[in-house]
C-alpha cells in the first residue's frame, strides 16, 4: 500500500521496531522483504507513543 498504493519511494523507507520485537523484525525483512540495513531496533527511550504512565 505504502509504496504502490501512495507512490513512496520503496528505497527510501525505514522501518523501526522495539528492541526487543524480533517477531516484528522477522516479518517486515523476510514476508515484506525490507532489508535488515534499513530495520532499526529503538528501545523505550525513543518510544513517542508511550507518553506516559498508563491505567487508571
Amino acid at each position: 500500500l505504502v509504496t504502490e498504493g501512495f507512490g513512496f519511494d520503496g528505497d527510501r523507507l525505514w522501518i523501526t521496531v522495539h528492541e526487543s520485537d524480533d517477531e516484528a523484525e522477522a516479518i517486515w525483512h523476510e514476508q515484506v522483504g525490507v532489508p535488515m540495513d534499513r530495520i532499526q531496533r529503538l528501545g523505550d527511550k525513543d518510544n513517542f507513543w508511550q507518553m506516559g504512565d498508563t491505567g487508571p
